[in-house]
């Protein structure tokens, strides 16, 4: 059977519309359990939070909080900016912010990133987890009874490298009780 090129070009035009709508279903679904996993994410931190301020040794609560929080923020940035190059002052701001959400308004945190830090996906999680190490200490030694502090973090290029510093107005360590 021979075809005419008008009608073999129907017939690819008719294949290609079928493929691009069975595409935009597809990512439409994907974009929604992305959606889910992330309301998930923030749903389970704030339920870790909850439970850490009523537990009797909430430090066993704050890496599982820590870690979530770090991948809430992660995949909230990585939704946003679809790209495989992470803005780090994004990711970090948006870290923060969950942190802040599930300690409550008792403490700030500001967060100053250099001009273009971006990094791949692999190293900005590993940057956001120790980052949010460093904040769930902070929160742990720092501040005691919920007393309002503020927490601050500066990520910026360093020579070849880059220096992270987690600070705060916190109360500190009694080295008679360490």
């Amino acid at each position: 059977k021979v075809q005419t090129a008008d009608a073999r070009v129907a017939e690819l035009e008719a294949r290609f519309a079928a493929k691009d709508q069975e595409f935009r279903e597809t990512k439409a679904h994907y974009d929604e359990l992305r959606h889910r996993i992330k309301n998930d994410l923030q749903g389970l931190t704030f339920l870790l939070a909850v439970q850490a301020r009523a537990a009797s040794q909430p430090e066993y609560c704050g890496r599982c909080i820590s870690r979530l929080s770090s991948a809430t923020a992660l995949h909230s940035i990585l939704d946003n900016e679809r790209s495989d190059v992470v803005s780090m002052a994004s990711y970090l701001a948006a870290l923060s912010d969950t942190i802040m959400k599930s300690f409550g308004d008792w403490i700030t945190i500001e967060t100053m990133v250099g001009p273009n830090v971006n990094f791949d996906h692999r190293r900005a999680q590993c940057v956001g987890l120790i980052y949010a190490e460093a904040a769930m200490n902070t929160l742990k030694h720092a501040f005691s009874s919920d007393v309002a502090g503020k927490i601050k973090l500066q990520l910026r290029r360093f020579g070849d490298g880059f220096e992270m510093t987690v600070s705060d107005d916190g109360g500190g360590l009694d080295p008679d009780t360490t």
